[in-house]
């Protein structure tokens, strides 16, 4: 039985000749060709990673499988909708003779999964809308630029503390108590954006111990004096409302849904972005 098979080598320059061509028949904004090249790349380190020859069906269900083990379904079908759609390209302009990836399912989403993840374009809609000439403003921007960046849960920014920012090697990263963890033996990489945020924040609440709650909470009934989930869960919610978006599938844990997605697009490994969640 024919099916579709691209051989490697020669057949991947084609590939990424023809890409090109592909991206160009889709009427889509420049962030969503950046995601689809993202994926597309992504695709030919799989394939190169495990020496493959033929790139066909078989090719394709080892990366759906690996993709399943490593990230969550919305992704694995983002990554599958978009080299199903390759092929069928290819087969409509006669690079390939038989389509037969065509019936490979997408996964399907548990039905506990509730929440989306945001798109770049939000992302960047959503932090340049925080005004950043007050206190609270620099405060939930630094809670939103580190959700973003880093994948860190509410309850983990709730227990931050600022000693808790350390260098390790040349780069500067937050000590958090995991899931399920008695103690703050895991940490997460503060990007240059991420940590000069905390420290504009900082700045403005003047002399604080190390001791102190990395996020403080503004609230006269809050005796604790650190933010809380609910505090971070309102203040997400209520400015993704502010900028348009009101979804019940996207709430504060998005952002690390976010996170995840993002840092697969920006290149990162399967396992790279898993180590990055801590998952």
């Amino acid at each position: 039985m024919e099916t579709a098979c691209i051989q490697n080598n020669p057949q991947i320059e084609m590939l990424e000749a023809v890409f090109s061509s592909f991206l160009l028949q889709h009427d889509v904004k420049e962030n969503s060709k950046r995601t689809y090249t993202y994926c597309f790349q992504s695709f030919l380190q799989f394939v190169a990673r495990n020496n493959i020859i033929e790139i066909d069906r078989i090719t394709l269900l080892k990366f759906k499988e690996y993709l399943f083990h490593n990230v969550g379904p919305a992704t694995v079908n983002l990554y599958l909708g978009l080299i199903k759609q390759l092929f069928k390209y290819l087969h409509d302009n006669g690079k390939i003779r038989i389509n037969d990836v065509a019936s490979i399912k997408r996964v399907k989403q548990p039905k506990g999964f509730k929440k989306d993840s945001l798109t770049l374009g939000d992302v960047k809609t959503l932090l340049a809308s925080v005004d950043k000439e007050t206190i609270t403003g620099k405060r939930d921007y630094a809670i939103l630029l580190l959700m973003i960046t880093t994948g860190l849960r509410t309850n983990e920014i709730v227990e931050a503390k600022f000693e808790d920012i350390r260098q390790v090697n040349v780069q500067y990263v937050l000590y958090v108590k995991g899931k399920g963890s008695d103690s703050k033996d895991e940490y997460v990489v503060l990007n240059d954006g991420a940590l000069q945020a905390i420290r504009d924040y900082k700045k403005e609440l003047g002399k604080v111990v190390d001791s102190a709650p990395l996020f403080k909470s503004f609230s006269n009934r809050n005796t604790s004096g650190k933010v809380t989930t609910k505090t971070i869960s309102k203040m997400v919610k209520d400015r993704l409302k502010s900028i348009g978006i009101d979804d019940e599938r996207i709430t504060a844990h998005s952002l690390r849904h976010t996170a995840v997605t993002l840092s697969l697009l920006a290149g990162a490994t399967p396992q790279e972005t898993q180590a990055m969640a801590r998952h």
